[in-house]
């Protein structure tokens, strides 16, 4: 009543409000009264007192609710509360419970007699209404809560699907206060919360294991890396100027009335206006710069990204209507330590507050910001329970050189209960403890099927032996094929005997049962009757229904990885058989995935589409060639010169190059790659990127078969894609798994590279023998790599001869496709090693003696590599370096042309004209030259530059001019590639990534736009960053090799121009 004497005004207008706010209010009790009087049953009285309660009688200007005060309200329920059902709260809807749980804290009373009200509210489905309620039961006296939450953990709602999952912050902390005695007690009435608490318990006794083991490991912080005060703003001027011309030039019309310094005035492109911003940007002058206010924060960090944080704080300081804070998002720093960030704002006397942290949840490398989290742990824990800001926040702790024992509970829970995405990348974070498989077990009971196998999964990347007798009671009863097949791989890691399990009786009983349960299961487009025949070990033939449910498991668990139970079943098949069954179902996928039309649905639709073509410009000309615009009149011309087979032809190739759909849904058919043969894989990974472009998804899908597949020839694709592939968050997974690979191996990720070098065939004595079964020919690898063959007669040829009634014609084949393939493997060793042999100078990567012999001089390849390098052994006892080069007969020969004798210990690197000195240098050019030795790549030229200690950029061979495409062509040819585009598709940079060294090269110019023609440019800069990112490295940290060839890259772009004084005038676009 009082509710529709306010809805008779306007909510909207202040007289509304103020009636809320002021009116005399109803008690409770006065309403009793009057339902009473209105007939309503006893019973009900309370309740209807509490949904009044809880009734909206306005919207805000901020569309909030606001319940019906309602004085008294507090001593009515203390009263009556008991008597409201508690079937009252299934009556509320959503907004209604979270109202009822900020109300009743808001009362001041007890909370007795709403416990049975205010108790199932913990298993609310918003998490925030069900932790306020959690909260609340303090307020509870014991008894009445006890009684609630016994009834509670006993009931129909815990049980469920979603009550279950609901209430891991309700047992949590039933666990950490006086009732945690109801836990035990309910578990023995209720199954499904036995497994919980098993859980709860399980993550506790985790966390006291994982925290007595962390604090036997203190963790040292890195120093903070100072960001400098007394940057100049050389960059940010010419970026400046750049796009104030741009839109000068875009805004001015040669044949209008204003002339362009009119238009550059209006725009502030001036050298006033310029120099003003940057005299601020610099700390010369104060002040906000015309230029800010004209085109805001946002505009300026967008287009001048040279700006430091250090510039964008001057320039904001004293800007009124620019938070301060977001100069901190933008600039070459926003990627900078966040401790470094506090130092430049501690300097400005700015308040630190949230501003870091804001920056630290959106931008930045985790490696640069774990320090900071590290020392801000709650804004970390903060992040875990956000769901914007988990992914984040698990990002940052996976750069952690160990788990901070305060988190560790919060962690034990998510990798039980969080979503299955988190909750692996949770589980991999945990796995580096002992501990891991407490948490691991009592998850084979969980409810959900998908918790089971991701329980199976965990514990088989673990391989705790303690696990098999949960792994072994779990496997019996569990009834989800999937699952069932996770349980398997996770108790072969365990080292448990499967033979019983895996016996062909068994194994045909499952795939029946399976296959009855779903007759249609597996990839429906697979052609089944096209499958090879495989037998067992023994030779038994292997039922075909078998197969097929092999296939359908491996769709069903959707993870091209095979090694577990896809690889378990290869082993159980004959060798050869497998090998094939495996490459079949490869290259199926493979082909179902890149399939293409038919060249008759191709041409039928090409001569439809292309007859309306033909017929539209036929059309279109007598309208145009009326038309007063040429390039219009010039168009329709040409549409209606060109024959209609032109159309036709155009149409057809465009169909041609259309995918009919793809094989992603199936990617698990992948984890038969497994077993496939090495080399073949290889191949097609290798044949499907080069003609499949841009195709992330199955990239993804190719590299995980090839990191499972595991043989060298797949290694050295999966290596590949890690050194040199575009697509730079594929090129990051690649060397996740190369690196997975090498501790699984006990090497370093350089040790893998060199023990997976392929052979191409060829044997220990470096020749490739080939067999015709009555003849047989000898292959020898020529200076260029190329396959020099020799048959019995001794004669020299290029290819295998034709095949003779006497040759056997197996033979003859097996040799025809292995020179193939050793052709094919011998080009790809002389790419990819002579990078990694320069990239090995630069770096300063060492071997040993013995590795270096047996790895690289005794390789039947590489020994064709090494014998072109000059190398250099530094004694294990710190005397004098030795400089020597092999022989291709295998001796090891000083400058002076001596034999030399290598001691058994010390290091030998890639020796650098930087490093021998230039008199070294002379003597080996002369040495070189007289043994007519063609180098694998230039040692001796690259001079380091002149340096001061602490200098980032290198900028002497600035303003030297040429054209985008010279830029283009030299960058390229030297292994660099485009950087990151601005605004328009314009860039200024070509990247190098050196992963050895971890560091990233960047050679600046003035810029080009990607696809805008051969503009005038000029050189700019050399920097080395860090990583990826762009905070740059002190040049003087960086190896001298590796400074000096980069020194060399930069003086070759300088070489393509002599220097213009005015090189900025001439570089401006308009």
């Amino acid at each position: 009543m009082n509710e529709d004497v306010v809805r008779t005004v306007d909510p909207w207008e202040e007289a509304a409000v103020n009636m809320v706010k002021e009116r005399l209010m109803w008690g409770p009790e006065r309403f009793a009264e009057v339902l009473a009087l209105d007939g309503v049953k006893a019973g009900k009285i309370p309740s209807l007192v509490l949904t009044l309660w809880l009734s909206r009688y306005a919207y805000l200007n901020d569309d909030s609710r606001v319940p019906c005060r309602l004085p008294g309200i507090a001593e009515y329920l203390q009263s009556h509360g008991s008597r409201i059902p508690a079937s009252f709260i299934r009556s509320l809807n959503e907004y209604d419970r979270r109202d009822l749980v900020l109300l009743l804290a808001g009362l001041d009373m007890d909370l007795g007699p709403v416990a049975h009200l205010l108790v199932p509210l913990t298993l609310e489905e918003k998490r925030m209404t069900r932790l306020q309620a959690i909260d609340l039961l303090g307020r509870v006296p014991d008894t009445p809560r006890r009684e609630a939450l016994a009834e509670l953990l006993s009931g129909k709602a815990i049980r469920s699907k979603a009550g279950f999952q609901r209430s891991t912050d309700l047992l949590d902390h039933l666990a950490e206060g006086a009732d945690d005695d109801l836990l035990d007690v309910a578990a023995e009435k209720n199954p499904v919360l036995a497994v919980a608490v098993e859980q709860l318990r399980a993550r506790a006794a985790f966390s006291r294991w994982a925290s007595e083991e962390s604090e036997q490991a203190p963790v040292v912080l890195p120093e903070v890396e100072h960001i400098a005060l007394d940057q100049p703003a050389d960059a940010a001027r010419q970026q400046l100027w750049r796009i104030l011309n741009r839109l000068v030039d875009d805004a001015w019309d040669p044949q209008g009335a204003e002339s362009r310094e009119e238009i550059a005035a209006r725009y502030l492109a001036t050298e006033q206006d310029v120099e003003a911003f940057i005299a601020v940007a610099e700390g010369r002058s104060t002040g906000v710069p015309a230029i800010l206010r004209k085109y805001r924060l946002g505009w300026v960090g967008s287009f001048v990204p040279s700006l430091s944080v250090v510039h964008l704080l001057r320039l904001t300081a004293d800007e009124p209507s620019t938070r301060w804070r977001d100069a901190l998002s933008w600039g070459e720093d926003a990627d900078a330590d966040p401790r470094a960030i506090e130092a430049v704002l501690r300097h400005f006397n700015l308040p630190i507050d949230g501003a870091v942290r804001d920056v630290v949840w959106r931008t930045g490398d985790p490696v640069i910001l774990w320090p900071w989290a590290w020392e801000h742990l709650d804004d970390l824990a903060e992040g875990l329970d956000s769901s914007e800001k988990v992914l984040r926040a698990l990002d940052i702790l996976e750069a952690f050189p160990r788990l901070p024992v305060d988190l560790l509970p919060r962690l034990a829970r998510m990798a039980v209960t969080a979503s299955p995405r988190l909750r692996r990348r949770v589980q991999r974070l945990l796995s580096v403890s002992p501990a891991a498989p407490i948490l691991a077990e009592p998850m084979l009971k969980d409810p959900s099927a998908e918790v089971r196998r991701s329980a199976a999964e965990w514990i088989a990347a673990q391989a705790p032996q303690r696990s098999l007798d949960p792994l072994r009671a779990a496997y019996a009863t569990e009834e989800d094929a999937a699952t069932r097949a996770s349980m398997l791989k996770a108790m072969r890691a365990c080292g448990e005997d499967l033979t019983e399990l895996l016996s062909p009786g068994r194994l045909q009983q499952e795939a029946a049962e399976g296959l009855e349960a779903d007759p249609a299961a597996g990839p429906d487009w697979l052609d089944w009757d096209g499958l090879p025949t495989v037998r067992w070990r023994d030779g038994a033939p292997v039922s075909s229904l078998v197969i097929r449910w092999w296939v359908s498991l491996a769709v069903i668990m959707k993870d091209p990885d095979g090694r577990g139970l896809i690889g378990l079943y290869l082993s159980l098949l004959d060798p050869h058989d497998a090998r094939r069954l495996a490459l079949h179902l490869v290259r199926a996928w493979a082909a179902r995935d890149t399939a293409h039309p038919s060249p008759e649905q191709s041409l039928a639709h090409a001569q439809d589409i292309g007859l309306k073509r033909y017929q539209y410009f036929q059309r279109y000309w007598t309208s145009a060639a009326q038309s007063d615009d040429p390039e219009e009149r010039e168009r329709a011309r040409q549409g209606l010169a060109r024959p209609l087979e032109s159309y036709v032809k155009q149409i057809y190739d465009e169909h041609q190059g259309t995918y009919l759909g793809s094989a992603m849904a199936d990617k698990g058919l992948m984890a038969f790659a497994v077993g496939a043969d090495g080399g073949e894989l290889a191949s097609l990974t290798h044949s499907y990127m080069r003609s499949h472009r841009n195709r992330r998804p199955q990239y993804e899908v190719l590299i995980r078969a090839l990191r499972a597949n595991g043989q060298d020839p797949a290694l050295q694709v999966l290596i590949g894609v890690a050194q040199r592939h575009k697509m730079a968050s594929l090129q990051k997974t690649a060397r996740e798994l190369v690196d997975e690979v090498a501790v699984e191996r006990g090497w370093s990720a350089e040790q893998l590279e060199d023990r997976t070098v392929p052979t191409a065939g060829f044997g220990s004595d470096g020749l490739l023998h080939l067999s015709y079964g009555a003849r047989s020919f000898t292959g020898r690898l020529t200076a260029d790599f190329k396959i020099a063959l020799t048959g019995p007669d001794g004669k020299t040829r290029a290819s295998l001869p034709a095949p003779r009634a006497d040759d056997d014609a197996d033979a003859v084949k097996a040799a025809k496709k292995q020179l193939t393939a050793s052709r094919k493997e011998a080009k790809n060793v002389l790419s990819l090693q002579s990078s990694r042999l320069y990239e090995a100078m630069c770096v300063r990567r060492g071997w040993s003696p013995v590795e270096w012999r047996d790895l690289l001089l005794a390789h039947p390849l590489m020994r064709h590599l090494v014998t072109r390098v000059i190398w250099q052994l530094d004694p294990a006892d710190g005397g004098e370096s030795i400089v020597f080069r092999p022989t291709p007969e295998g001796d090891l020969l000083g400058v002076d042309d001596a034999v030399v004798d290598l001691p058994g210990q010390g290091e030998i690197t890639v020796a650098h004209g930087t490093i021998i000195g230039p008199d070294a240098v002379a003597a080996w050019r002369e040495h070189l030259a007289d043994y007519e030795v063609e180098p694998l790549f230039d040692q001796l030229s690259a001079l380091a530059p002149v340096i001061t200690p602490g200098q980032q950029r290198l900028t002497d061979l600035r303003g030297h001019m040429t054209d985008a495409y010279s830029v283009r062509n030299v960058a390229s040819q030297r292994g660099y590639r485009r950087g990151g585009t601005e605004d328009g598709g314009w860039f200024t940079e070509y990247l190098r990534t050196i992963p050895a060294a971890g560091l990233t090269v960047a050679l600046t110019f003035t810029g080009a736009f990607v696809s805008w023609g051969n503009n005038p440019c000029a050189t700019d800069s050399l920097e080395l960053r860090r990583g990826t990112g762009r905070r740059l490295v002190a040049l003087d940290e960086v190896p001298t090799p590796l400074l000096a060839e980069c020194y060399a890259d930069y003086a070759a772009l300088a070489a393509l121009g002599a220097y213009d004084p005015d090189w900025e005038d001439r570089t401006r676009l308009f």
